[in-house]
């Protein structure tokens, strides 16, 4: 006669019970690392995207509509300055600041007559989260010497 005996059956059920006990373990184990992954790619890409942003406002920084400097400050974790972001005739107050693990954009648009920028009136958004930077600075300037000085400036820490 030909066939399995009980014996053969059983041990082919224990080597395909452990076989899949392992398979669940592993993707179980794979599932969070996966995620996380993924998660830190999505953030990745979403810091460059607004680091390419922050770079095209920058270059188009200008002077306030009011006559101040084309940038209010600049530390190693908030850069604010004045730009025409949106197209319009106006010139927008731009503050990006590393608050936590997120970076904030703050938009003030001039109002007013005479023209003033109102804090009160900020609009902000977070545009990238999970900014783990340490005590790595966000923004990091250097001087008029650049590239030939590649030494960023050591910049003033600031006083609450």
């Amino acid at each position: 006669m030909r066939g399995f005996t009980l014996i053969e059956i059983l041990v082919a059920i224990s080597i395909s019970s452990i076989i899949l006990v392992a398979l669940v373990r592993l993707m179980g184990i794979s599932i969070p690392v996966y995620r996380s992954l993924f998660l830190q790619t999505l953030a990745d890409d979403t810091a460059r995207v607004q680091l390419k942003r922050i770079a095209h406002q920058l270059r188009e920084a200008r002077p306030s509509d009011t006559g101040a400097y084309p940038i209010v400050e600049a530390t190693a974790q908030k850069l604010i300055f004045y730009a025409d972001i949106d197209g319009d005739i106006a010139t927008e107050r731009v503050r990006y600041e590393l608050v936590g693990t997120d970076l904030v954009r703050g938009v003030i648009e001039p109002s007013g007559n005479p023209i003033v920028y109102d804090v009160v009136g900020e609009v902000s958004s977070i545009v990238a989260r999970s900014i783990y930077n340490g005590s790595t600075p966000l923004f990091t300037y250097y001087g008029s010497n650049y590239p030939t000085d590649p030494n960023p400036l050591i910049l003033p820490t600031p006083t609450p």
